[in-house]
């Protein structure tokens, strides 16, 4: 199959348009799964534990969660100031740790 270089440019438009339209399918299945969360000022929270924190712990029966917190502070981009119950202490999570 031979190609004159007039057809190349035609050819690049019709591959940047492929492009984009496996990159919207991608992110129509990907997207379908994720629940957007909203914290309020004064809402009570658990944390959830990464998997590397509980490497050197005791197999299954490890805690999943800790907490609770107690927003104190909603910012952007989904992350909250929070504050433990019995600490003074205040951490900063995004939403997908609570």
């Amino acid at each position: 199959m031979k190609f004159s270089l007039e057809h190349i440019e035609e050819i690049r438009d019709k591959v940047v348009i492929r492009q984009e339209e496996v990159k919207r399918r991608m992110a129509r299945y990907f997207g379908k799964n994720v629940t957007i969360k909203h914290f309020q000022v004064g809402y009570l929270v658990l944390k959830k534990v990464d998997v590397a924190a509980r490497a050197g712990s005791v197999g299954k029966l490890n805690l999943n969660w800790v907490g609770p917190f107690i927003v104190k502070e909603v910012l952007k981009m989904g992350f909250t100031a929070c504050k433990h119950l019995k600490e003074k202490i205040y951490h900063t999570h995004g939403a997908g740790m609570i």
